[in-house]
């Protein structure tokens, strides 16, 4: 027998940043804090409507029935019970939580690896105008969390869109090795030919190569230690959403884990970017890592993997032609679809900012826009 069930949604309406006051500035922002891509917004007006969910959705919450016997009040209690436990209590939405404390190091890491560059981990990044930017912003990571746990998706709707975060880390990863197999081969090459000269002096490593080979090294042990720690978090949220016995306390601890490892995850926040300008004015939309010659970072190239309906509005230039990127320039939307074709839906969904700028690094510190996966020469 199927049941139909009242339950309150909560829409909430984009919030405006422009004519704001951002909260985080590289001038006000106190020192050694990491600055995000999302810390100038804040949500609100939130309206209640009614929406009627059949037991669908419903179903992972309600009891097992029991077997139906001959007696029919033994019947009717049983259904009777299923009905009021598929009624659970919502979570509540969660503050966003503070990075981690690896995501600014591996961040820098990852950067000094795509670009050649030397930033130090001991660097405010404050001081350059720069920020940790997300991949997928944190109001899309909240919410479609909040779609599983609150009913209004499947535990295979959940485990898809979650999936591509765990599919872009392995292929960093990957491109990781592929970097060191690289550096470990030049340091091989150079002791035979050291060895040739004289079979004696065993060569040294350059320090180049041994801080380049370091830090790869650290980026992979981080972003596999990522990896685990979100599908243990997930396999917990899952288990706490299942089980017709958790509390609500249950589900929201479960779920402020989980959305707390998901929103440090390394491979959706895997380097450095500018802040005022690009990263602030960004804000809680999706952003993507695209090179020159078109390439995307991993999580980038996930995003158009994801239903359109998951993301907020890609950021677009005033006349509505170029996307934002992470480094602070423009790519024209048409040269992108021609890429990545996934993206041709999803740029559907977009928002036309006044107030982006192209913007790079502060070059007086020596950086420059230079954004790329590819590993630095010899």
């Amino acid at each position: 027998m199927n049941y139909t069930v009242k339950r309150p949604i909560k829409v909430v309406p984009k919030s405006k940043i422009f004519g704001k006051k951002a909260s985080f500035s590289a001038k006000n922002a106190p020192k050694g804090s990491v600055p995000d891509d999302d810390s100038s917004v804040e949500e609100s007006e939130e309206v209640i409507v009614t929406k009627k969910l059949k037991t669908g959705p419903a179903a992972s919450f309600a009891a097992k029935k029991k077997k139906v016997v001959s007696d029919s009040d033994s019947s009717t209690e049983s259904s009777s019970e299923s009905e009021s436990e598929s009624e659970r209590e919502k979570v509540s939405k969660p503050k966003r939580p503070n990075f981690k404390g690896k995501v600014k190091s591996i961040g820098i890491d990852g950067f000094n690896h795509a670009t050649g560059h030397s930033v130090s981990h001991s660097q405010n990044l404050t001081d350059f105008n720069a920020a940790v930017p997300h991949r997928m912003d944190w109001s899309s990571l909240r919410d479609n969390t909040m779609k599983y746990v609150n009913g209004e998706e499947e535990e295979e709707d959940f485990l898809r869109w979650t999936d591509r975060f765990l599919t872009a880390s392995k292929k960093k990863i990957n491109l990781f090795r592929t970097s060191l197999d690289k550096i470990d081969a030049k340091i091989k090459s150079r002791a035979k030919r050291k060895a040739k000269v004289n079979p004696k002096v065993k060569p040294k490593i350059k320090p180049k190569h041994k801080e380049r080979k370091e830090r790869i090294e650290r980026l992979i042990k981080a972003y596999k230690k990522d990896n685990e720690d979100l599908k243990e978090h997930r396999d917990a949220l899952i288990e706490a959403v299942e089980d017709n016995s958790s509390t609500l306390m249950d589900r929201q601890n479960a779920m402020d884990k989980f959305l707390n490892t998901l929103n440090s995850f390394h491979a959706n926040v895997p380097d450095i970017g500018p802040h005022n300008g690009v990263n602030l004015q960004v804000s809680n939309r999706p952003h993507l890592n695209v090179a020159a010659d078109g390439s995307m970072s991993p999580m980038s190239q996930q995003l158009g993997n994801m239903s359109p309906g998951r993301l907020n509005p890609f950021p677009f230039s005033h006349d509505g032609r170029s996307v934002m990127t992470t480094s602070g320039t423009f790519v024209d939307y048409g040269f992108v679809i021609n890429q990545y074709g996934t993206f041709a839906p999803q740029f559907k969904n977009k928002k036309k900012m006044k107030n982006l700028t192209e913007k790079t690094f502060d070059k007086d510190n020596g950086f420059e826009d230079k954004m790329s996966e590819n590993e630095e020469d010899d």
